[in-house]
């Protein structure tokens, strides 16, 4: 059981080294393309998302708006969403639905949301507090960055995003 435990540690050691080498890898890319001038072409774009911003692969968060209600709020993304006989969104929850199909977070879902078309989290904020800087994405554009400490204190969307998953992970 011992050993177990050991194994286990080393593969969490093993993921977060990965991780921060995919962040440094990124880095290096960006670089190179601002050095060299050259632009970064729509495929790069994603590349270089999907290669520094690293969630749960097999399911993502996207936000959803009631245009009536002002409500808004985030569901895991799902291709049966909403369909007639398919999805019973209202009775039952995505997380216990049988016919949920879950989209990878892959190159699609990276450039809708490059694009403005959807709004996804990639990563619990808690895993950026550590971060020499934190951007703040919505439709495609940054509008906020700072350190954790400076975007809490401002009290905008990052403080408001970080609250919300904080009181839920607590």
């Amino acid at each position: 059981m011992n050993r177990i435990r050991q194994i286990d540690a080393e593969l969490r050691e093993l993921e977060m080294r990965r991780e921060a080498l995919e962040a440094e890898r990124g880095k290096l890319i960006a670089a190179e393309k601002q050095d060299s001038g050259a632009g970064f072409t729509p495929s790069e774009k994603i590349d270089l998302f999907l290669s520094l911003f690293r969630c749960r692969e097999d399911v993502y968060p996207r936000l959803w708006e009631n245009a009536k209600t002002g409500m808004k709020g985030y569901a895991p993304a799902c291709r049966n969403e909403w369909f007639r006989g398919v999805c019973e969104k209202r009775r039952v929850k995505c997380s216990e639905c049988f016919h949920q199909a879950f989209p990878p977070l892959d190159e699609e879902a990276a450039r809708d949301y490059l694009t403005g078309k959807q709004t996804i989290i990639t990563h619990r904020l808690a895993a950026a507090r550590h971060a020499d800087q934190i951007l703040v994405f919505a439709t495609g554009r940054v509008i906020e960055a700072g350190t954790h400490d400076e975007l809490l204190a401002t009290g905008g969307a990052y403080a408001a995003l970080y609250n919300a998953q904080a009181s839920h992970f607590a």
